[in-house]
């Protein structure tokens, strides 16, 4: 655990990480979140674990096995893929034992990282190897199909399901009031990264940050990392955190971020 964080980081990320994974489901249609005291579960109605969301536990550990039982359920009757993820202050201790008890092995950890963003504006040498790239922030319905698109073609195979996320929810993406900002990069036309920023819980959370593999090692990640901060920032936090892959990890650190925990993620058995 590093040191230096602002208080009660832990808790606000992963009020955030749960915010971010349900907020363009509410009044979507087709689309249902459901929000218990000790729980939340976000329903795409889409076959995609990426955006089919089980997390912010808080069971005691007198009702875990029961609540754990009763939301494989739930999601069995679905027929659809969820992700069940597991933050820093999801409780009881030993969730993720209790998970693979009952048939959710860990498929994933991350190390969740932070860094400051008060007075830090980054440009010039922060952002290496960022030439012929133009970052917008997303703002049309044309921006929103390319921001889709190019993180759906970060993944092998290509995430279709993503695209159509994305169109179903653009409405939501796109409102004047919308707690998120999305970025896109294009380099020749062709848009070739992507980040998104979330401010909730007092903290600016930064996901969905791509690059197409064909892009890659040209500094287009970092440059749209730096933007992003920069996006937070002006919009007022003065924090921002993220979860970082091993490939993105020495980028992060780069650019201020410090680990301070993890989360993991445990795939519904189809």
């Amino acid at each position: 655990m590093t040191r230096g964080h602002p208080a009660d980081l832990a808790l606000r990320m992963d009020q955030n990480l749960a915010e971010h994974s349900s907020h363009l489901h509410r009044g979507t249609p087709g689309m249902t979140v459901q929000r218990e005291a000790d729980l939340l579960i976000a329903d795409s109605g889409l076959d995609d674990e990426s955006v089919n969301f089980v997390g912010a536990a808080q069971f005691s550990a007198a009702t875990a096995q029961t609540r754990i039982a009763e939301t494989i359920a739930v999601v069995a009757a679905t027929g659809r893929p969820f992700a069940w993820r597991v933050g820093p202050t999801s409780t009881p201790t030993g969730l993720r034992a209790l998970l693979a008890d009952a048939g959710l092995p860990q498929a994933e950890a991350e190390p969740v990282m932070w860094a400051p963003l008060s007075g830090r504006e980054l440009s010039g040498p922060e952002l290496p190897g960022a030439d012929g790239l133009d970052i917008r922030v997303v703002g049309s319905a044309g921006e929103l199909r390319d921001w889709a698109w190019a993180l759906a073609a970060s993944s092998h195979p290509l995430a279709l399901t993503v695209v159509e996320f994305f169109a179903r929810t653009a409405p939501r993406v796109l409102a004047a009031d919308c707690p998120a900002r999305l970025l896109v990069g294009y380099c020749g036309g062709r848009p070739v990264c992507t980040a998104e920023v979330l401010i909730y819980a007092e903290v600016a959370g930064l996901y969905n940050i791509t690059t197409l593999l064909s892009h890659q090692r040209r500094g287009f990640g970092t440059a749209i990392t730096a933007a992003a901060m920069n996006i937070a920032r002006q919009m007022g936090a003065d924090t921002a955190v993220l979860q970082a892959s091993a490939q993105g990890e020495p980028l992060y650190r780069r650019l201020g971020f410090r680990a301070f925990s993890e989360v993991t993620e445990h795939p519904f058995p189809r």
